[in-house]
């Protein structure tokens, strides 16, 4: 719909099929454009999530030789030295995988007399 100076002009404006011809190129491109952004946006959202899915695989595995090294490394103490340290032989990789319960962690940390103490107030 135009607007002349006096009256509305309702008619259909005509365009001449190069025009026409040129406009359709615009709106097709202008489409693949769209998607060509979108489907990059997508695929960059997927290399996102597999990057960061690897990165936690490989800080999981880290951690996991890390928690074995430590626990290669405790069951070659003997035995009265991981008394000291409050654990036990069979209780070595259950205290690095989940740590120490608080009770026997303060009970390690006590002196001999101090632990009789205890044990008789129980």
């Amino acid at each position: 719909m135009r607007f002349t100076i006096l009256k509305r002009d309702d008619r259909i404006r005509q365009f001449p099929y190069l025009e026409l011809e040129r406009q359709i190129r615009i709106e097709r491109s202008l489409t693949v454009r769209a998607f060509v952004r979108d489907a990059l946006y997508a695929a960059a959202r997927w290399v996102r999530v597999l990057a960061l899915g690897g990165v936690r695989l490989v800080r999981s595995l880290a951690a996991e030789r890390r928690r074995r090294k430590a626990i290669f490394e405790l069951q070659r103490f003997d035995d009265r030295s991981l008394a000291d340290m409050g654990v036990r032989r069979g209780e070595i990789e259950s205290a690095v995988r989940n740590g120490r319960p608080r009770h026997l962690a303060h009970a390690a940390e006590m002196r001999p007399e101090q632990r009789s103490c205890a044990k008789a107030v129980a």
